[in-house]
């Protein structure tokens, strides 16, 4: 264990120095005063690296950059300030002020949509919730408890919808420590076994060490001291692996806390020293402080009065100097014990009276907060009387402007009226005097008439004449619309002659779709094959004109001394109809060549050397075509016979897989593994390089591997059917046979078409594992 410790040591120089310039790096941006975003990154940096060492210089830097994230409106930046400042008065136990910067960096982080400084907010108001709890009386605990778990389960879904394992697995940590805290022991063992599980599964070695090391402390608490020293040994060799200094002091103190209690006392001290020596090198102020305060407690308990002495004068200067409270408030605690064991009266009395100074202090810190608290209620109260009187006044203003604008408008209205009737009167003795002038004007025009209907008699007796002349041509323009008609007869023989043509043609092309129809399907796996080599299955597939553009693939792949290895996908192709067909039946054919010729038989290598093959054979390159494919690929194989484990690969392109495990469960829900975003077709600068996705299954779960024509089909009113409604319908029936599923998907669509017409072709093929 001693080489292994001092190998350690030897590699942690280089991280040291890599520390250090660091440090120096980001200071020559600081003192730069570029005044812009850049400038805060660098001071939220360098503080981070102090942010255990020396909580005055994290908390100094915080500050600045701050201000200077305030000052050039950077909200990121602003809102990354507030949370650190949060940080800083956690640590301090200033817990009231640590909720207060968490909640403000809370609300920026979510006007700016940031999923992942939202998780940390949550994240931080837990621990605090959890700190609480663990110092509030035994009444108290449970609300504090059920608001950490509320702010952890928020965490905890916002980390699963990111795919963020690493701080998924954390929150397994943060979950755990509080069932503990709040003596739930059970449950506490539960989760940290499950993320211990996972961390193993996905290879997370610093997330395993936490787990194996908050495991340690609860397997002591409940007195399986073997258990837990194994347990905090495991946690020590993850922590050396990934260089997590802090992780392994603070597991070796709690070794050293063991084998102290056990009164092994030079074990105890081995690993305190062993603590020490490490966090010096590595400049951690936090856990080279617990290190002499657990060591001058060793010493005090073997009578080594002055080399205890010793420890607890670094410990109190080294205290002050990074301003933790709570350790400065332990180290003259035991001081004063020690002086007294001592008969250093004097000294053991100065050192009493700063405990109990530093101990009001906090205590009043605490109670100002709590007043300060009581006073914004209060104004906030006030501020809402006074916004109530306020909006009465106005609404009673708001009444009599209306009333006084009712009479106004009933005024106008009859002065309006009184206009009216004046004008309207004017006007009808002006109608009377005309029709007295026009009567007068129509006697002159009478008499005029009369001299005019003479002279008209005269004019129709030559209209007569000119009548009989034109009858001769009406005559004439018959004769000529006879043949018109003659003709137009000729021209409907000719159209009709075309029709039947076109009908014929028409027969035809029907026949050739038809032939292609056979074509295609007879390419398609057979229901033979596919009942031969499936327990169970199902395929919905509905082209929307005769041909499809969707297509289904299967292969089985046999292997020596092996169980056949199964690939099965489903294929949506660029358009629909004939071009949709021929691409279809391009996709098949080059599928089976890479599977069968090639003998590629992983999905992702599959689908890469299909995107390569789609540009060669479409010539792609030369006449930038980008028709192509989306596809949901997955090979199926038996990873354990005896415990009926299955091995599900998937690769896909724009196309997910959809995966119901144990769906005989009353509340089975359905899983999904995202295709990438890149498809197969087109000359891409930058192609998209497919890779797996693994999962175990066990026999009996179902996998759905559908096209986007379901979820995309719109109904009358052009509303789409949705991807959350087909998941849900799949959730429901899920405990149904297969066969009973395709009829709740079938009758579902077909009750949303009504009205209205398939818009693409529709594919979702349902398979037993």
């Amino acid at each position: 264990m001693k080489s292994i410790f001092y190998i350690l040591c030897i590699c942690l120089i280089p991280l040291v120095c890599k520390g250090q310039n660091q440090a120096d790096s980001l200071k020559k941006i600081i003192d730069q005063h570029s005044s812009d975003s850049i400038e805060v990154k660098a001071l939220f940096k360098y503080a981070d690296i102090f942010r255990i060492k020396d909580a005055i210089v994290f908390k100094k830097c915080v500050d600045q950059g701050l201000k200077l994230a305030e000052k050039i409106s950077y909200k990121k930046g602003i809102a990354e300030g507030n949370r650190r400042l949060g940080t800083h008065y956690r640590m301090q136990s200033n817990y009231s002020e640590g909720v207060k910067y968490f909640l403000k960096a809370l609300k920026i982080f979510e006007e700016l949509n940031n999923q992942q400084g939202v998780a940390r907010c949550y994240d931080r108001l837990g621990l605090i919730y959890q700190r609480q709890m663990a110092n509030a009386p035994k009444g108290a605990k449970e609300a504090f408890y059920q608001k950490s778990l509320e702010y952890y389960a928020r965490v905890k879904a916002i980390y699963q919808k990111l795919n963020n394992r690493h701080a998924l697995l954390l929150n397994y940590v943060n979950v755990g420590v509080l069932h503990f805290v709040y003596r739930d022991y059970d449950k506490a063992l539960q989760v940290y076994n499950e993320g211990i599980e996972l961390s193993e599964k996905y290879n997370v070695k610093d997330v395993l060490a936490d787990l194996y090391n908050v495991k340690g402390i609860l397997l002591l608490n409940q007195k399986e001291v073997v258990q837990g020293l194994a347990s905090l040994e495991k946690s020590v060799e993850r922590y050396e692996e990934v260089g997590n200094i802090s992780g392994a002091s603070s597991a070796y103190l709690r070794i050293g806390g063991i084998y102290e209690r056990q009164a092994r006392y030079s074990d105890a001290e081995y690993y305190f020293k062993k603590t020490l020596e490490l966090t010096r090198k590595t400049e951690n102020q936090y856990y080279t402080v617990s290190s002499l305060i657990r060591l001058s407690k060793l010493y005090s308990t073997t009578k080594q009065y002055e080399s205890a002495n010793e420890c607890l004068q670094e410990s109190i200067t080294m205290s002050q100097k990074v301003g933790n409270v709570m350790k400065l408030m332990e180290a003259y605690l035991i001081k004063f014990r020690l002086d007294s064991t001592r008969n250093n009266f004097e000294e053991a009395f100065r050192y009493q009276a700063k405990y109990f100074r530093l101990k009001d202090s906090v205590f009043n810190a605490r109670k100002n907060s709590q007043l300060t608290e009581m006073l914004t209620r209060f104004d906030s109260q006030k501020k809402e009387s006074e916004n109530q009187l306020l909006r009465k006044e106005n609404e009673l203003k708001k009444k009599t402007i209306r009333q006084q604008n009712t009479i106004t408008i009933a005024i106008a209205v009859f002065l309006l009226l009184a206009i009216l009737s004046t004008v309207l009167f004017l006007r009808i003795n002006q109608q009377l005097q005309k029709q007295k002038n026009e009567v007068a004007s129509q006697n002159t025009l009478l008499e005029k008439q009369k001299d005019e209907i003479s002279h008209q008699n005269k004019l129709l007796t030559d209209q007569q004449s000119k009548i009989l002349a034109q009858n001769e041509e009406l005559h004439q323009q018959g004769e000529e619309l006879q043949a018109g008609k003659e003709f137009l007869e000729m021209k409907n023989s000719v159209l009709e002659q075309t029709t039947d043509m076109l009908e014929f043609k028409n027969a035809q092309i029907r026949q050739s779709i038809s032939a292609g129809l056979l074509i295609q399907r007879a390419v398609l796996p057979s229901t033979t094959k596919l009942q031969e080599n499936l327990a169970a299955y199902f395929v919905l597939y509905r082209p929307k004109d005769v041909v499809s553009g969707d297509f289904y693939w299967f292969s089985k792949i046999e292997r020596k001394d092996q169980p056949p290895k199964l690939l099965l996908a489903a294929v949506d192709c660029t358009g629909h109809g004939i071009p949709g067909a021929f691409m279809s039946m391009i996709g098949n054919i080059l599928l089976d060549r890479i599977v069968e010729v090639e003998q590629i038989t992983d999905p992702a290598r599959i689908l890469n050397r299909l995107a390569v093959l789609i540009v060669e054979v479409l010539n792609q390159r030369e006449n930038e075509s980008t028709d192509g494919m989306d596809i949901s690929l997955v090979s199926i194989e038996p990873s354990n016979v005896e415990t009926g484990s299955v091995k599900v690969v998937f690769a896909g392109a724009r196309r997910p897989l959809f995966i119901m495990q144990n769906p005989e469960a009353p509340n089975a829900t359905l899983e999904e593994l995202k295709g990438q975003r890149g498809w197969i077709g087109g000359v891409l600068t930058e192609p998209t390089v497919f890779e797996n996705q693994e999962t175990s299954l066990q026999s009996g779960d179902l996998i759905y591997l559908t096209s986007d024509g379901f979820a995309d089909q719109n109904d009358k009113r052009r509303r789409n059917f949705r991807r959350s409604r087909l998941i849900s319908i799949l959730e429901k029936n899920a405990s149904l046979s297969l066969d009973c599923q395709q009829q709740a998907l079938e009758e579902a669509l077909d009750e949303h078409m009504k009205g209205t017409q398939q818009r693409d072709d529709i594919l979702i093929w349902g398979v037993k594992v």
